[in-house]
């Protein structure tokens, strides 16, 4: 052992990397059942991911607050990795194990997990965008990719992972409870936002962490030969989210610019 080296002597490539930037996540994930046998692929929720996952030997991975008691024997709960596509096979790691949930403050259950889908932006496959209104929000299963019984069936060269490319916030996943949404739209390249329930201990961060997400797309957006934009276009941003949450100031274009 080497303090917090995950694995020492080796390259990083050893441990699925070619460096930090190639990192790409990993997730802990919970189902509230007792009986091991009684648990199915489509049970577990992911409650928490690690974005650096796994650079380090300790990793933390950050729980929300309102995570409600495991049933009197405990839960069950796994940890789930799929690493980058430049770094190994076509691996899925799964490792389960049984937990329970600790001073408990909510009874707020969790929310049926719906596939996660890919939505952020992909320069390697040449899309520069993300499509946020495209996101799978709230609660979402694991990935099983490349399996008999597969959620996921993107090809052999682009694994599914645990990032914002799939709208996995670094961090607990605080909208996988049942009263997280008011309403939520179906996704599509058309759809609308999810609009969050009133629910005042979380709604401030998950709409800086959502919104961010939101903002940088469209911010990225400009077109080719053109100069970008400071700011988006108002008009633009409204097509997401309701202009009253937003304090945008409208960029002037360039009017040597066509």
């Amino acid at each position: 052992q080497d303090g917090n080296n995950p694995c020492p002597g080796s390259p990083s490539l050893i441990y699925h990397t070619n460096g930090f930037d190639d990192l790409k996540g990993c997730a802990l994930a919970v189902a509230y059942k007792s009986n091991v046998d009684d648990v199915k692929p489509e049970d577990f929720t992911i409650f928490s991911v690690n974005q650096t996952c796994v650079w380090t030997r300790f990793t933390d991975f950050q729980v929300p607050k309102r995570m409600p008691e495991c049933p009197d024997e405990g839960c069950i709960c796994s940890f789930f990795w799929v690493h980058s596509a430049k770094a190994g096979g076509e691996e899925n790691y799964m490792n389960g194990f049984r937990c329970k949930v600790t001073n408990a403050t909510s009874t707020t259950p969790l929310a049926k997990p719906e596939i996660p889908r890919r939505c952020g932006a992909d320069p390697e496959f040449n899309r520069q965008f993300s499509v946020p209104q495209n996101c799978t929000y709230g609660a979402k299963q694991p990935f099983y990719w490349l399996n008999d019984n597969s959620n996921m069936f993107e090809g052999d060269h682009s694994p599914p992972v645990y990032n914002d490319l799939y709208n996995f916030a670094d961090g607990p996943q605080d909208d996988i409870f049942m009263d997280s949404y008011a309403e939520k739209p179906a996704p599509g390249i058309v759809a609308p936002l999810p609009a969050f329930a009133d629910l005042p201990s979380i709604v401030k961060h998950l709409l800086s962490r959502k919104m961010a997400i939101v903002k940088r797309a469209l911010t990225s957006s400009a077109a080719v030969g053109r100069k970008q934009l400071a700011d988006p276009d108002p008009r633009l941003f409204r097509r997401y989210v309701p202009r009253v949450h937003l304090h945008v100031t409208y960029a002037s274009r360039d009017q040597s610019q066509p």
